[in-house]
């Protein structure tokens, strides 16, 4: 059974800012996405860039890809280096858990682009 997980980039203008999964209503994707920010905080869980798109491993739960434009990788490579500021982990989602990376001072701007899965 896949882990029913949505995400999204977020964009300001036509730069990157963030980007958030938010879980549909299913048992394991809730669990994911509720457990995998202290699962990064704690160096457990992980965010991997491949070639042609992003990985997240949650131990706890398993992992999901979704597909990333080249453009887009490039971007994401600068957020999570810090090239473009300090980035937060926030809880994000209204009916289902979620959470959002996203630029510091930027936590409630920008448009999401939803991205299709791996």
């Amino acid at each position: 059974m896949s882990i029913e997980v949505n995400c999204a980039l977020i964009k300001e203008g036509s730069g990157l800012i963030g980007l958030s999964l938010i879980s549909e209503p299913q048992t394991e994707a809730e669990i994911f996405c509720a457990s995998m920010p202290n699962q990064l905080i704690k160096n457990q869980g992980s965010i991997e860039l491949t070639e042609d798109g992003i990985r997240f491993i949650n131990p706890r739960v398993g992992e999901v890809s979704f597909f990333v434009s080249p453009e887009d990788l490039k971007a994401l490579r600068e957020l999570f280096s810090g090239e473009r500021g300090k980035i937060g982990i926030l809880r994000d989602g209204f009916l289902t858990p979620g959470f959002k990376i996203v630029l510091v001072g930027k936590e409630n701007a920008g448009q999401r682009i939803r991205l299709r899965r791996a």
